[in-house]
């Protein structure tokens, strides 16, 4: 078979969105007059189009033949926005362009997600998809070390060195999104210049073999069943587990960096090892749910090294200057995790409010949502898994044909997920 692109998009989005928590440390709350918890409405606001129009832009991909095209626009977008950024004057201009941040990237990943589902089987999507964040958590590390360096150039052209950092990593965004133009591959079906028949024949047939078709559960009610299932909700629990101190801690970093007696320049790279720590536990996690086919063992993992490190910073935050060494393992441990897996996106409107500036530095809002959140993600994620197995064991002694006695085709497409002859991972 021919050569293999690269499908996994870069998460390069990922660049601009943190560029706020690097420029909070280096005086962008004096010169717009922030003070108390007003940066929190500025992180928050964000996530207001982040989640509304999700699932809009989930809808509008699907108008799109060419998924280069559709990402294009969102990254090329995105990074005009977060350069517009760094001009803003006053905090309700701050806002206008978190807003709009917020619109651009609501698209980005479920595309890239997507993407990867069009050419890999679905027991190799997860794998794939971790590169993605991967370089989701990379970007983070490298933001930080980049706001390091772009904060040297303070008073350069008229210019303070926090608006300098939205305007540097807004135009790399921006040459990002143009060169996703030419260089994002498309499905299998576009790619005729260098996949021959048989070959795109096979990806077809590969995905609907695995994935199958769903367009007849659209067509008979299987939207609609879908909300009705309880493990939905339950899986929403398990995302927010993640997202509500994922996104507390994201912005928070660089503030908790200079609580440990850090200046602004070192404290901008001693945010980078929570990423780093995060990119080698998302691949560990990947590794293990593919090698094993065992989702719970690494999510449960995981969880439970967050609970233990929040548990300890929620005990000596107040005093982390004195207690250096330990805090700053619990800070990596804690990262290691909550980077991971950000898809609980309502959790994330919650998480950027926990972390109040007026708490500074115990955070105990913080650090004990985190923990009773983080807490009840393990119990959920243990009841999902009982679900899961409980639908497997049901069906395990029948064979296909003695299913398709019992139903016709219709009603098996119209029970999605509950149909006999589907087999959860877990």
């Amino acid at each position: 078979m021919a050569s293999k692109p690269n499908p996994e998009k870069p998460n390069v989005q990922m660049v601009p969105d943190v560029g706020a928590r690097n420029a909070k440390i280096e005086g962008l709350e004096n010169d717009l007059g922030i003070s108390g918890n007003i940066y929190n409405i500025c992180v928050s606001i964000f996530f207001i189009p982040y989640i509304l129009l999700e699932v809009p832009c989930n809808m509008l991909l699907a108008k799109f033949k060419k998924l280069s095209l559709y990402a294009g626009i969102l990254i090329t977008c995105l990074g005009l926005v977060v350069t517009l950024s760094g001009l803003k004057q006053t905090f309700a201009g701050l806002c206008v362009s978190r807003f709009l941040v917020g619109v651009f990237e609501a698209g980005g990943f479920p595309a890239a997600v997507w993407l990867i589902s069009t050419w890999y089987p679905l027991d190799r999507t997860g794998n794939r998809s971790s590169l993605c964040y991967v370089s989701s958590t990379a970007s983070g590390a490298f933001s930080g070390i980049l706001a390091a360096g772009i904060a040297q150039m303070d008073s350069l052209g008229g210019h303070e060195g926090w608006r300098w950092i939205f305007l540097i990593k807004g135009m790399v965004s921006v040459l990002f999104g143009i060169s996703t133009f030419f260089f994002l591959p498309d499905t299998p079906t576009l790619l005729a210049s260098w996949l021959s028949e048989d070959e795109r024949r096979y990806l077809m047939l590969m995905n609907q073999a695995t994935r199958g078709s769903n367009a007849a559960r659209e067509q008979n009610g299987g939207r609609r069943a879908r909300t009705e299932e309880e493990h939905i909700y339950l899986q929403a629990v398990v995302f927010a587990s993640n997202s509500i101190p994922n996104n507390g801690m994201k912005y928070t970093i660089p503030q908790i960096a200079r609580n440990m007696g850090y200046k602004s320049t070192t404290a901008q790279l001693m945010s980078a090892p929570p990423y780093i720590a995060d990119a080698i536990a998302t691949v560990v996690s990947g590794v293990i749910a593919y090698k094993r086919r065992n989702r719970m063992q690494p999510i449960i993992l995981f969880q439970v090294c967050l609970l233990i490190s929040v548990a300890v910073l929620f005990q000596y935050a107040p005093n982390i200057e004195d207690r250096f060494a330990l805090c700053s393992a619990m800070v990596m441990i804690a990262s290691a995790y909550l980077l991971e897996v950000t898809m609980g996106n309502t959790g994330g409107f919650i998480g950027s409010w926990v972390f109040l500036n007026t708490e500074s530095p115990s955070y105990p809002t913080g650090f004990g949502t985190s923990f009773a959140i983080a807490g009840a993600g393990i119990l959920y994620a243990i009841i999902l898994k009982w679900l899961y197995s409980r639908h497997n064991q049901r069906w395990e002694g029948y064979t296909r044909e003695q299913i398709e006695e019992m139903y016709t085709p219709q009603q098996l497409d119209d029970m999605g997920d509950r149909s006999p002859l589907f087999k959860y991972g877990l």
